[in-house]
């Protein structure tokens, strides 16, 4: 079964969220699923890019930054995500 999973954070990023996905993407791969990650990335010079990370297809899209920003840039950037 195909299953998409979309995540504010995956790997190579050092965080609980993104380890926590990394695994379950991973185990879902090891029991016959063909799972997708998408997840929003900041900096990318394309629309998206494709990856595949330990046999798990990660799908990265650019969008604008949500962390580490004050909370009105945070709020706008979070409102575009569904349009970027």
């Amino acid at each position: 079964m195909r299953i998409v999973m979309i995540t504010s954070d995956y790997s190579p990023l050092r965080s609980s969220c993104a380890i926590q996905m990394r695994d379950l993407a991973q185990e879902l791969s090891h029991s016959g699923h063909e799972p997708i990650v998408v997840v929003p990335s900041q900096g990318l010079h394309e629309g998206s890019t494709n990856e595949l990370i330990d046999g798990v297809q990660v799908l990265r899209i650019a969008s604008l930054r949500t962390k580490e920003i004050s909370y009105l840039r945070r709020t706008i950037g979070e409102i575009l995500l569904p349009f970027t």
